[in-house]
């Protein structure tokens, strides 16, 4: 695997998430993979270790511009030690999914070290199977989901048997830290030279508009301008995890089929983003009911994420995300009346107000399934829960 070129200063999507955290609300990723069998915690340090040169950004630690002048750098850590970074932790008897949650939820609370690289593995041991699991956090300043997968596949073997790494071209001896005085002038550089790469890209953009006729930008602004107004015309009502975060967390999982969504897709139509919108929209309009607010006829916001990485950009880190509102019915009941609503809201077209022929799952579609489209109260979503 060849090493993508890594940018030593943090962009400021990749900043924001530093800038937005707190103890209370970290910004890290967390995931649990669980493995048959016990597996060896040194074998798996030192499959690891084998492989951190193809992931350089891993032994690399978040550094400040004095005064803040420019986006925090990404410096190699001398004091790097990857015993710091995979901890072994073994669960109580009789170690079932229940306890692994429990723990999972303490291990995701609170923020990362910055003072080493952003990230840690947790191997539990004593689960019953046998099995093993691992508990993961990183900074999402260092990956998105994409990259993150791309990291995995560098971390996991695809096969019992995998050839040897390639080996690094050099040992690792990072120089140290640079001096502040150092810092502070590499920070004014690189401000200065991006900020000349965003006025010149503004005459660019300024020419193409003016002289060249270029329509294309002007178009798309007025397009996300179209989108973006009704939200701000709209108020938005409070759903009851809008409160501040505690700093606890409680993890709840729950498994699903991929073959099913795919089926669900094929009898109803839309996309496996639509069905997940759709069983969201569902535990949403129910998790609503459970605080004694009404659904009826309500809308609410989800943030969703969007993958905007170009294939040539596969194996880089940082994140490469854009964010999209959708809008989900949470007062629809029935299941294939709700996807079939995220599907026309998504495609712009209206929902169907007449009886209509049968849905390819055998479910009727009439007046009682799927109704005129409400009128939006919408709710702000977030992807987790605060514990209270």
């Amino acid at each position: 695997m060849a090493q993508p070129v890594l940018s030593r200063r943090l962009s400021s999507q990749d900043a924001a998430f530093l800038y937005m955290e707190s103890d209370e609300a970290p910004m890290h990723i967390g995931s649990i993979a669980v493995f048959e069998g016990e597996v060896s915690y040194e074998r798996f340090v030192d499959n690891i270790n084998s492989k951190l040169h193809l992931i350089p950004r891993y032994r690399q630690r978040i550094v400040s511009t004095p005064f803040n002048l420019a986006h925090p750098s990404w410096e190699f850590d001398p004091d790097f030690d990857i015993s710091g970074h995979i901890k072994r932790v073994r669960i109580d008897s009789p170690g079932t999914d229940a306890q692994l949650i429990e723990l999972a939820s303490q291990l995701f609370a609170g923020a990362l070290d910055r003072s080493k690289p952003l990230w840690e593995l947790y191997m539990v041991e004593g689960l019953e199977g046998p099995r093993t699991a691992i508990v993961s956090r990183v900074h999402h300043c260092l990956v998105d989901g994409v990259s993150g997968i791309d990291l995995l596949m560098v971390m996991l073997d695809v096969s019992a048997n995998p050839p040897p790494p390639v080996p690094p071209a050099h040992p690792y001896e990072p120089k140290p830290i640079p001096s502040r005085t150092a810092r502070l002038f590499d920070g004014l550089w690189d401000e200065l030279a991006n900020r000349l790469d965003r006025w010149a890209d503004i005459q660019k953009q300024f020419l193409d508009l003016t002289v060249m006729g270029d329509q294309s930008r002007l178009r798309s602004l007025t397009r996300a301008l179209e989108v973006a107004l009704p939200y701000f015309a709209v108020p938005v009502s409070r759903a009851p995890f809008n409160k501040g975060f505690s700093g606890e967390r409680k993890l709840a999982c729950s498994e699903f089929s991929f073959a099913e969504f795919r089926a669900i897709k094929q009898a109803c139509g839309g996309t496996v983003n639509d069905v997940v919108l759709a069983i969201l929209g569902g535990a949403l309009g129910r998790y609503l009911e459970m605080h004694g607010q009404s659904t009826d006829g309500r809308m609410m916001r989800i943030l969703t994420p969007v993958n905007v990485r170009h294939e040539d950009e596969r194996g880089s880190l940082g994140n490469r995300v854009s964010m999209l509102l959708v809008e989900v019915p949470v007062g629809v009941r029935d299941p294939v009346a709700r996807l079939q609503a995220i599907k026309e809201l998504r495609t712009g077209s209206s929902w169907p107000r007449k009886r209509s022929a049968t849905c390819r799952c055998r479910c009727r579609r009439c007046s009682a399934c799927c109704p005129r489209r409400p009128t939006p109260s919408p709710t702000w979503s977030a992807p987790t829960f605060p514990a209270r």
